[in-house]
């Protein structure tokens, strides 16, 4: 309970932030977008598909995106390509911790992997929220496949403070989830 109440304070804090934080906030939320181009861009080139596939597939998932985005994933498969990362976990790790390095954040870098790999949860979150579904019943649920996955008890308490804070709050998943990571981070010691 003590770290789910944390988390929400954490959330309510990221709205109420000071200048030094504000500014870490609009240093941290284009990591997290470079982090979900590096993860699309990393798991495309794990598949094996010719570099032609790969731009097609791209191409046809993100194709609603402004053309500036669109771009930003294409040079994130490029550089995927010619990095031919064989973890992308470790990858996308890589890539963060370099995004984040760059920023008044940097001697946090160690959280920004953690951090950012929790958020990757929201999307079910938010989809279970839509549902209606109860938020203890959604909390359970990824406890127990969390648990099954081999994640640790910090972890499973993390991602059921993402849940918490997603039900409590009433904003969109774009504009959750980056500060939510950026709040994360910042917080984290």
């Amino acid at each position: 309970m003590r770290a789910q109440m944390a988390w929400i304070l954490v959330l309510v804090a990221s709205m109420a932030v000071g200048a030094d934080e504000k500014q870490a906030m609009k240093e941290l939320v284009p990591c997290l977008a470079q982090a979900d181009r590096t993860r699309v861009a990393a798991f495309l080139v794990k598949s094996g598909q010719s570099k032609e596939a790969m731009e097609a597939q791209l191409s046809s998932s993100f194709a609603g995106l402004p053309p500036a985005e669109l771009e930003a994933y294409k040079a994130a498969l490029r550089e995927a390509v010619a990095d031919n990362p064989a973890d992308p976990d470790a990858y996308i790790a890589q890539k963060l911790n370099q995004c984040v390095a760059k920023t008044s954040s940097a001697s946090k870098q160690h959280v920004a992997r953690p951090c950012y790999q929790t958020t990757l949860y929201a999307h079910e979150i938010y989809a279970a929220k839509e549902q209606k579904l109860p938020l203890e019943q959604v909390k359970k649920t990824s406890a127990e496949n969390l648990t099954k996955a081999g994640l640790s008890a910090d972890y499973v308490k993390a991602v059921q403070a993402l849940a918490t804070g997603i039900y409590g709050a009433d904003q969109p998943e774009a504009v959750f989830r980056p500060r939510w990571f950026a709040s994360c981070v910042i917080q984290s010691k």
